[in-house]
């Protein structure tokens, strides 16, 4: 028997700003995590800039 694998999505524009922004808050946190991830394993200096949301706000990894 076969398993069921979940069929990839296109890219596309999100255009509903409550689907965009439940998005962005889910994939922030896993880019961190392999931005760290990259920088260790290696054994590199890395800068991850996040400009937007709902508030223009900035971020940035590391964080100061």
């Amino acid at each position: 028997m076969k398993a069921m694998v979940r069929k990839r999505l296109p890219f596309q524009f999100i255009a509903d700003d409550h689907r965009q922004r439940a998005t962005l808050a889910k994939r922030i946190p896993a880019m961190k995590k392999k931005t760290m991830e990259l920088s260790t394993l290696c054994d590199i200096s890395v800068l991850l800039i996040s400009i937007g949301g709902g508030n223009n706000r900035i971020e940035t990894l590391p964080e100061n």
